[in-house]
């Protein structure tokens, strides 16, 4: 998990490059993000090894892709990207 965060973490570095402040509604934007992906992995998880999803799992995955999307949108207006 540390990994994965650390990942995550120099990613968002390398995409802001010089940007030094982060509003707490970006942070709280990526924070929703993080969770949201969270929610995808569980489905995943929930549907391993062939992924096939029911129209309740693809709704959720659906759902939280489109949390994701929105956030990083908030997160871009307010980084000024």
């Amino acid at each position: 998990m540390i990994r994965r965060t650390t990942l995550i973490f120099n990613l968002l570095r390398q995409t802001i490059g010089s940007v030094r402040f982060m509003s707490s509604k970006a942070v709280e934007a990526l924070f929703d993000a993080l969770y949201a992906l969270t929610d995808v992995r569980a489905v995943f998880r929930a549907t391993a090894p062939k992924h096939e999803l029911d129209a309740g799992q693809k709704d959720a995955a659906r759902q939280a892709l489109l949390k994701v999307k929105q956030s990083i949108g908030v997160i871009e207006k307010e980084l000024k990207l």
